[in-house]
């Protein structure tokens, strides 16, 4: 069995990334480590700290 609203939330997963990337600023916190783990796969090991901005329509 399948859930039935698989894809749905797929498709809502990508518009939510898309707004984030298209109405929001993003700036990497100053003074972390970004020191790698890559197992089991590429990531700083603790984590990555992100400023978020709402961007100002012009």
């Amino acid at each position: 069995r399948e859930c039935l609203g698989r894809e749905f939330a797929k498709l809502e997963m990508k518009i939510f990334a898309a707004q984030l990337l298209r109405d929001y600023d993003w700036k990497l916190v100053p003074g972390q480590d970004l020191e790698m783990v890559v197992i089991p796969t590429p990531h700083p090991r603790d984590g990555l700290k992100v400023k978020f901005s709402r961007r100002v329509n012009s």
